[in-house]
């Protein structure tokens, strides 16, 4: 079904309104946000720039996770003969490695391959060598997987070599080491030793980390080469109507959706991503009927329903159409979701019905929405008091914590790190070795509990400054009656 919850008036309307806090109201000003989550893999810039003494600190305790990892997981893959294979059977490893990938498995993947590292290096030229590296690199056995493209680089097979290095490359654009990702990359003969389908791939990281540092025109020049033929066309059509948004050629974007979306399919999840752009790009240039269209075009069971939703009725509000925006609005708030869109629906509602001149009604709703954003406020106060004991948690606070993260793969790596080394911390290791795991699993371990109560305290703080709007409407509301 797709999204058709408000009804236009068929014209485009640059009127601005006023909000009850007396600021005139700019919707895309606090809708914008929503584009960085239309990134394809998470293709965007951390919330905050570090310092140069966090990124020192970053980098150490990554350096001495790699290294006390790798070590500690070779030292228990060496006591367990029973793991070993022959060395002319690499295809064997592929198979029970990628089973216990798809079962979810890290210990088992990471064990088996160190304890086949030299059936590894004496089939480093097979291709699949590339596919024990991937695993290695998605189940954070990041010291492992460097030491593989050790052996490539010491066996002189440039293509072997190459192929490695793109998996690393694709780690490191999943962790948002952009400028690393992008000299792997040209490091390499990405035509020759990559089939076409990582070529293409290829070339959207490295449009994607000149994306990152601003160098747009030269970012869409990597997104050029790919095909419509290609399976990855699409989201280099996605990423340079971004490099066009961000520099405000939106004609350019425009048509770059559109060619997206004449080659793939109409119902997918792309197409939702795609349509989702497009709206809100057309009510950043005052084209709110043609976005109301382009958001309608998003399915109700895609995970961009509720961006658009909220989109039609920030739409629908400046076309004066409130009955449309309030059906919008309206929509979202009955969905049961620790969601941005749904949390401005609260306030967005109310406001409408007051454009309506429904003050009662508006007034119940202003309550509705403090009562709301209150209880938001506990809950996430309760969260970052209580994250370094889930047990105190109920569990539908576990689940919120969990629904957080999820859209954070940086944290989501660290806690993967944090139980690997709970594993470790388990098994029959030297006595240096636990030692050094220890020490390792608390530095870890409080950078994880420090940055998720980060991510939670500025969730906090939206949601407050959404709090004081509706106290700030209600009472405003009642002093014009």
């Amino acid at each position: 079904m797709l999204i058709n919850h408000t009804h236009g008036r068929g014209v485009n309307n640059h009127r601005q309104f006023v909000f009850p806090t007396g600021i005139r109201y700019q919707p895309l000003k606090s809708l914008l946000r929503v584009i960085v989550y239309l990134l394809v893999i998470c293709w965007w810039l951390p919330a905050h720039a570090s310092s140069a003494q966090e990124t020192a600190a970053v980098i150490a305790l990554d350096n001495d996770y790699q290294r006390i990892s790798a070590s500690a997981f070779q030292e228990l893959a060496n006591k367990n003969p029973t793991l070993v294979l022959d060395k002319k059977n690499i295809a064997a490893l592929v198979r029970q490695t990628s089973r216990a990938d798809e079962a979810g498995n890290s210990t088992q993947v990471i064990l088996l391959i160190a304890a086949n590292i030299p059936l590894v290096q004496h089939n480093i030229s097979d291709k699949s060598v590339a596919t024990l590296g991937r695993l290695l690199f998605k189940h954070q056995a990041t010291g492992l997987a460097t030491n593989l493209l050790a052996l490539a680089a010491r066996s002189g097979d440039e293509y072997a070599e190459a192929r490695l290095k793109f998996e690393y490359a694709r780690y490191l654009a999943s962790s948002h080491q952009w400028q690393d990702a992008y000299a792997e990359l040209k490091a390499i003969d990405i035509n020759n030793a990559l089939s076409q389908k990582e070529a293409d791939e290829a070339q959207i990281i490295m449009g994607a980390a000149l994306q990152h540092q601003k160098k747009h025109r030269k970012a869409v020049e990597y997104f050029s080469r790919l095909k419509p033929e290609s399976e990855q066309y699409r989201i280099a059509q996605l990423n340079t109507a971004v490099a066009y948004i961000r520099q405000d050629w939106w004609t350019d974007a425009h048509i770059a959706i559109k060619d997206a979306l004449e080659v793939g399919p109409s119902k997918d999840e792309m197409a939702n991503r795609l349509y989702t752009l497009l709206g809100f790009s057309q009510i950043q240039h005052g084209f709110y009927r043609d976005a109301r269209e382009s958001f309608r075009h998003v399915h109700l069971n895609s995970g961009y329903a509720n961006r658009a939703l909220l989109g039609l009725g920030v739409a629908a509000l400046h076309q004066e159409d409130f009955i449309g925006a309030l059906n919008a609005f309206n929509h979202l708030k009955k969905k049961d979701e620790h969601d941005i869109s749904v949390a401005e629906s609260y306030l967005l509602s109310a406001f409408s019905l007051v454009q309506l001149k429904q003050n009662k009604t508006a007034s119940a709703s202003y309550t509705e929405a403090i009562t709301y954003y209150e209880q938001q406020v506990n809950l996430y106060n309760t969260l970052s008091r209580n994250m370094a004991n889930p047990a105190q948690l109920s569990p539908e606070q576990r689940d919120v914590l969990q629904a957080e993260l999820r859209d954070h793969p940086t944290l989501q790596a660290l806690n993967t790190r944090r139980q690997l080394l709970s594993f470790l911390q388990t098994q029959p290791l030297s006595t240096s070795t636990d030692k050094a795991v220890d020490a390792l699993a608390s530095r870890l371990n409080q950078t994880y509990l420090e940055q998720v109560r980060a991510l939670l305290d500025k969730k906090r703080t939206v949601i407050d400054s959404y709090l004081s709007q509706s106290r700030f409407g209600l009472a405003r509301l009642f002093d014009t009656q």
